[in-house]
Protein backbone atom coordinates (compact mmCIF):
# COMPACT_ATOMS: atom_id res chain seq x y z
CA UNK A 1 0.00 0.00 0.00
CA UNK A 2 1.31 3.52 -0.75
CA UNK A 3 1.81 6.25 1.70
CA UNK A 4 0.58 9.42 1.22
CA UNK A 5 3.55 10.97 0.01
CA UNK A 6 4.27 8.90 -2.95
CA UNK A 7 2.37 9.40 -5.93
CA UNK A 8 -0.75 7.66 -7.77
CA UNK A 9 -4.40 7.13 -7.38
CA UNK A 10 -5.89 8.93 -4.41
CA UNK A 11 -7.04 6.19 -3.10
CA UNK A 12 -3.42 4.43 -3.00
CA UNK A 13 -1.95 7.69 -1.59
CA UNK A 14 -4.40 7.40 1.72
CA UNK A 15 -4.97 4.11 2.05
CA UNK A 16 -2.69 1.88 4.63
CA UNK A 17 -3.41 -1.84 6.28
CA UNK A 18 -4.64 -2.23 10.40
CA UNK A 19 -4.10 -5.29 11.20
CA UNK A 20 -6.03 -6.28 15.14
CA UNK A 21 -6.76 -9.29 16.76
CA UNK A 22 -10.49 -10.37 16.31
CA UNK A 23 -12.48 -10.26 19.58
CA UNK A 24 -13.53 -13.89 19.41
CA UNK A 25 -10.75 -15.40 17.75
CA UNK A 26 -7.16 -15.64 18.22
CA UNK A 27 -6.73 -14.73 14.42
CA UNK A 28 -5.80 -11.50 12.91
CA UNK A 29 -8.05 -9.12 10.86
CA UNK A 30 -6.33 -7.46 7.98
CA UNK A 31 -8.22 -4.39 6.40
CA UNK A 32 -7.70 -2.24 3.97
CA UNK A 33 -8.28 1.56 5.17
CA UNK A 34 -8.15 5.23 4.48
CA UNK A 35 -5.60 7.34 6.63
CA UNK A 36 -4.68 11.46 7.47
CA UNK A 37 -1.69 12.15 9.07
CA UNK A 38 -2.06 14.61 12.14
CA UNK A 39 1.13 15.41 13.52
CA UNK A 40 2.96 11.79 14.58
CA UNK A 41 -0.91 10.34 14.83
CA UNK A 42 -2.96 8.58 12.37
CA UNK A 43 -6.35 9.17 11.75
CA UNK A 44 -8.82 6.55 10.65
CA UNK A 45 -12.34 7.08 10.16
CA UNK A 46 -15.53 4.80 9.59
CA UNK A 47 -18.77 6.46 8.01
CA UNK A 48 -21.83 3.14 8.62
CA UNK A 49 -24.98 4.12 6.76
CA UNK A 50 -27.95 3.32 8.73
CA UNK A 51 -28.74 -0.10 7.10
CA UNK A 52 -25.61 -1.77 6.93
CA UNK A 53 -23.73 -3.36 10.28
CA UNK A 54 -20.43 -1.85 11.85
CA UNK A 55 -17.41 -2.60 10.03
CA UNK A 56 -15.35 -5.52 11.89
CA UNK A 57 -11.93 -3.39 12.80
CA UNK A 58 -14.24 -1.11 14.11
CA UNK A 59 -15.21 -3.24 16.52
CA UNK A 60 -11.87 -4.73 16.91
CA UNK A 61 -10.02 -1.53 17.45
CA UNK A 62 -13.07 -1.06 20.51
CA UNK A 63 -12.60 -4.28 21.88
CA UNK A 64 -8.43 -4.03 21.54
CA UNK A 65 -7.81 -0.84 21.17
CA UNK A 66 -3.80 -1.96 19.68
CA UNK A 67 -3.12 -2.41 16.23
CA UNK A 68 -0.29 -2.90 13.31
CA UNK A 69 -0.73 -0.16 10.93
CA UNK A 70 1.45 -0.88 7.41
CA UNK A 71 1.73 2.63 5.67
CA UNK A 72 4.10 1.98 2.92
CA UNK A 73 7.00 -0.05 3.76
CA UNK A 74 6.82 1.26 7.28
CA UNK A 75 4.99 -1.34 9.81
CA UNK A 76 4.45 -0.42 13.72
CA UNK A 77 2.30 -0.60 16.61
CA UNK A 78 -0.07 1.65 17.52
CA UNK A 79 -2.79 2.29 20.38
CA UNK A 80 -6.23 3.66 19.16
CA UNK A 81 -8.86 5.99 20.86
CA UNK A 82 -11.69 7.29 19.68
CA UNK A 83 -11.22 11.27 18.77
CA UNK A 84 -12.55 13.80 20.92
CA UNK A 85 -15.52 16.25 19.40
CA UNK A 86 -12.78 19.24 19.22
CA UNK A 87 -10.44 16.79 17.36
CA UNK A 88 -13.67 15.49 15.08
CA UNK A 89 -14.51 19.29 14.41
CA UNK A 90 -11.11 19.87 13.55
CA UNK A 91 -10.54 16.32 11.17
CA UNK A 92 -13.82 16.23 9.91
CA UNK A 93 -13.20 18.52 7.02
CA UNK A 94 -9.99 16.88 6.43
CA UNK A 95 -11.84 13.45 6.17
CA UNK A 96 -14.07 14.94 3.88
CA UNK A 97 -11.50 15.96 1.26
CA UNK A 98 -10.02 12.58 1.39
CA UNK A 99 -13.22 10.78 0.76
CA UNK A 100 -16.24 12.87 -0.11
CA UNK A 101 -18.31 10.05 0.62
CA UNK A 102 -18.51 9.97 4.15
CA UNK A 103 -20.07 13.49 4.14
CA UNK A 104 -22.58 11.53 1.89
CA UNK A 105 -23.31 8.70 4.45
CA UNK A 106 -22.92 10.66 7.45
CA UNK A 107 -26.12 13.25 6.14
CA UNK A 108 -27.96 9.88 5.03
CA UNK A 109 -28.49 9.44 9.00
CA UNK A 110 -24.47 7.22 9.44
CA UNK A 111 -22.67 7.15 12.10
CA UNK A 112 -19.09 8.27 12.30
CA UNK A 113 -16.33 6.83 13.90
CA UNK A 114 -12.78 8.54 14.16
CA UNK A 115 -9.78 6.85 15.80
CA UNK A 116 -6.60 8.46 16.78
CA UNK A 117 -3.56 5.88 16.68
CA UNK A 118 -0.58 6.86 18.32
CA UNK A 119 2.39 5.05 17.84
CA UNK A 120 3.80 2.91 20.90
Amino acid sequence: VAPAEESGPMWAQAAMCCSSPRRAAAQERIAPVFYLRDGEAVVVCNVRPEFERTNPWVINLRSNPVAQLQIGRDIAQYRARQATDDEISRLWPRLIELWPAYQVHYERGGRRTIFILERI
